[in-house]
């Protein structure tokens, strides 16, 4: 959770991508995610160049949080 707050956007990335990875799903954790997915609308997901670290940094949490909500509602 510290590493969402960093200063430095591909850490916060890589803060996202371990929240997935270790399975974390809190609602601290979601509403930091919307935080940093803050700024980006979803359509342009599939656009962001790969060297955009404030972009990838909203699309990763962006994606996340929806995967996260989808899987609420089943």
């Amino acid at each position: 959770m510290r590493g969402l707050d960093d200063p430095m956007e591909w850490v916060r990335y890589d803060a996202v991508w371990a929240g997935e990875a270790v399975g974390l799903d809190t609602s601290a954790f979601r509403k930091k995610l919307a935080e940093l997915a803050q700024g980006l609308d979803p359509s342009e997901y599939d656009t962001v160049a790969t060297s955009d670290a404030k972009k990838q940094r909203q699309c990763r949490a962006g994606r996340l949080l929806q995967k996260l909500e989808s899987q609420k509602k089943k």
